[in-house]
């Protein structure tokens, strides 16, 4: 998960909410440079329904953990120098997409959380605004997009293997 509950609380905190509990459920890593093992990806999945059960379970009790979800030093060191890295050595937010390989079927428009991702003439225009979260390389049926010099191959692009494109439209 990452910051991601960090996140969620300061954009709550913004809109004048309170974030009052946080849960992850560890899945396989969608990591191009460090991608989760087959071994691994078994044993997350395996867990995973048995994670949503007790989390479902905490929501229905109004359980708080709010004392657990301090946003640690060390993940604000860890998160700056990995995305310094994406941004400035592998150049992950130069979006490539290989003419001869995309379909234009769209799919990277559809997944993207930020809508950055545009058809235009039947290819992906990309804007500025990407999050940085590489759905549009995994997701691509054809493997027809690189992030700068991230170039996803069979062994590092991975989507849960439960969650269909149609479920993001």
């Amino acid at each position: 998960a990452g910051r991601t509950l960090a996140h969620a609380r300061k954009i709550l905190a913004a809109r004048k909410y309170a974030l009052t509990a946080g849960f992850a459920v560890t899945l396989p890593d969608n990591s191009i440079v460090f991608p989760s093992t087959e071994g691994l990806k078994k044993k997350y999945l395996g867990e995973e329904a048995v994670k949503v059960d007790a989390i479902a379970e905490n929501v229905k009790n109004y359980f708080s953990n709010i004392s657990t979800l301090n946003d640690s030093g060390i993940w604000r060191i860890f998160n700056a120098v990995g995305m310094w890295t994406l941004v400035t050595l592998l150049d992950a937010k130069h979006k490539k997409v290989d003419a001869g390989k995309c379909s234009g079927c769209g799919t990277c428009a559809k997944i993207c959380p930020a809508h950055s991702i545009h058809m235009q003439n039947g290819k992906p225009h990309f804007d500025a605004t990407c999050f940085t979260c590489f759905g549009c390389a995994h997701w691509c049926p054809q493997g027809a997009i690189s992030l700068g010099r991230l170039h996803p191959g069979a062994k590092t692009r991975y989507v849960h293997p439960h969650i269909k494109v149609q479920e993001f439209a």
